[in-house]
């Protein structure tokens, strides 16, 4: 050995005593001679920590944070303990957070001498993986505040590169993140040469390269790429590094990723979809971002740029061979998405890929009943010029044709009659789409529909005809218009009701009225043999009853059990 330092040094190495702990001493006195002599007696003492005041302690803290490495060497050879704790400003809230001392010289703001400081540290055994309260390490610290030679420093000092802060963040993630500052490539660079975990996840689920796409931070993506992250990793709400590339709008990363093979077909579990106005990725990259439930919807990229109606980023998501058909939770396709949102060009550019047109959602829904229903007719014209299948049934055996009735919508529904749509197509119920017209009151379409020259006395399950249906929820023009196209106004339901009964029954005396006036028979009886006349007495209703008997209603006949329910006595009153 040359001299006193180097012989430290290498104690330091052989017994891991800190060179500034160590005291040599030669026939009883303290050896402070620089050079060694050959055969020189030696003896070794290693001295304790001292006591110290925090009037003491704050005196090494000062020489640290001024940078002043004279003073350190002063300090450090008493035995003052380098690993120490003291109070720092937090980076995450105002307070003051306890701190190792070797944090501090990320806060030196002379870079040399920064290093200088730390490098003292370490030799006195600074520990170089202590967190403070916030979990972070030094080398954390100085990734954050972009500190590459204290980086470096760190990472030969052989630092723990996957230690994680109160956020699960490893370094790794620091150098990754949006809030570095610079050089996060040349860290991240030196992170990944120091085998770093780079697919370790944090709190979020989020692996480093998930943080550089985020950040549009290319070359640190490259970088991770090139050394073999995990592209298709899902955070905690299933996204995995390409969708959060087209969420923030990342087209070269997404471009990327893509050439290195990341799975474009990817399906999450919940969509976090990010709205970016950026013009750029609009006409490129930018994918739909989920409100933020966590609902699960098994998503993929061409979903969500079909439910935005990113036109150009569906484009370059087909050319990468994305799976045009693939089906989410609910099971839509991308058709569906862009169908629902009306977006015609994202329509045409599905179907001109050779999207499925006839594909069923969870609900058993075709692109074409979510058209017709939503009144979105430039694509249900385009789904219909495509040969879509017009009369697939959903779960509710609802064919397009009575969603478009259902909305009122008299334009898709003439296209889809002319198409070949069967306009008398019952669901589930028996109900056709002038049933739903019926009962919902929507005049209009019961015109069209009798227009067209559909089935005006189909019985549902019930056995109720529109004209049953207009009459209990007292549809006055309803039942106006089907009886002006000659509706069959006595055939009797499954209880043996027939329009005039449920019009008495329920009070409604304008329905009563047109039925009388239409000459529907006043006096058929029910399964309990009750005539409209009963049904009225039933429910005391005078105007109906007195309609019916001025027009001749029967007061004779009886009910059931040969009873007449004090009709002749009421009947008298009325007239």
């Amino acid at each position: 050995m040359a001299d006193v330092n180097m012989l430290k040094r290498h104690l330091c190495k052989t017994t891991g005593v800190p060179r500034f702990r160590q005291r040599l001493l030669h026939n009883g006195n303290a050896f402070e001679d620089l050079v060694l002599q050959p055969d020189i007696d030696l003896q070794l003492i290693v001295l304790p920590f001292p006591e110290v005041s925090p009037q003491a302690q704050q005196q090494l803290t000062n020489s640290v944070l001024r940078g002043n490495a004279d003073e350190l060497r002063y300090w450090l050879p008493r035995g003052w303990d380098p690993s120490a704790f003291v109070k720092r400003p937090s980076s995450k809230c105002r307070r003051f957070v306890s701190s190792p001392q070797l944090m501090l010289a990320c806060y030196v703001r002379c870079r040399v001498a920064a290093v200088t400081v730390a490098e003292l540290l370490l030799q006195a055994y600074a520990d170089i993986n202590a967190q403070d309260e916030e979990g972070v390490t030094p080398i954390q610290c100085a990734l954050t505040r972009s500190r590459i030679e204290l980086v470096r420093l760190f990472v030969e000092a052989k630092v723990d590169l996957n230690v994680k802060d109160t956020s699960w963040k490893t370094p790794l993630h620091l150098a990754a993140d949006p809030k570095a500052r610079v050089n996060a490539a040349e860290m991240i660079r030196w992170l990944v040469q120091a085998n770093a975990g780079m697919n370790v996840q944090d709190g979020r689920g989020q692996t480093a390269l998930h943080l550089a796409v985020r950040n549009n931070a290319v070359e640190a993506a490259r970088l991770l790429v090139e050394a073999r992250a995990d592209m298709n990793i899902e955070d905690n709400k299933h996204v995995t590094a390409l969708r959060r590339a087209l969420q923030s709008d990342s087209m070269d990363v997404a471009r990327l990723l893509v050439a290195a093979r990341a799975d474009i077909n990817s399906q999450d579990r919940a969509s976090t979809q990010a709205q970016s106005n950026n013009v750029e990725a609009t006409c490129l990259l930018k994918e739909a971002g989920a409100d933020r439930n966590e609902d699960e919807e098994g998503r993929t990229a061409l979903h969500d740029a079909a439910a935005r109606g990113r036109l150009e980023v569906a484009r370059w998501l087909l050319d990468a061979r994305a799976d045009i058909n693939i089906q989410d939770k609910s099971g839509q396709t991308a058709l569906h998405l862009a169908t629902r949102i009306n977006c015609v060009a994202m329509a045409c550019c599905l179907k001109e890929a050779n999207a499925d047109m006839n594909l069923q959602d969870g609900s058993g829904q075709t692109a074409l009943h979510l058209a017709a229903r939503a009144d979105h007719m430039e694509v249900t014209c385009l789904l219909v010029e495509a040969r879509a299948d017009i009369n697939t049934r959903d779960r509710g055996q609802v064919t397009a044709f009575h969603q478009a009735a259902q909305s009122s919508n008299v334009e898709a529904a003439s296209l889809l009659k002319e198409a070949g749509a069967d306009a008398n197509a019952q669901d589930e119920e028996g109900r056709t789409a002038l049933h739903d017209a019926a009962i919902e009151g929507r005049v209009e379409v019961v015109q069209w529909l009798v227009e067209a020259g559909v089935d005006r006395n189909i019985q549902d399950r019930d056995r109720k005809t529109a004209l049953h249906h207009a009459a209990r929820q007292n549809r006055v023009g309803v039942v106006r218009v089907l009886l002006h196209a000659g509706a069959k106004m006595n055939i009797q339901d499954k209880k043996g009701l027939t329009a005039l009964h449920l019009a008495a029954a329920h009070s409604h005396l304008e329905v009563a009225r047109c039925l009388v006036e239409a000459r529907a028979d006043m006096n058929l009886q029910d399964r309990t043999q009750f005539t409209a006349l009963h049904h009225a007495a039933k429910v005391d209703c005078s105007e109906v009853a007195r309609l019916l008997v001025k027009a001749g209603a029967d007061m004779n006949i009886q009910g059931k059990n040969g009873a007449l329910s004090s009709l002749s006595l009421q009947a008298e009153r009325l007239l």
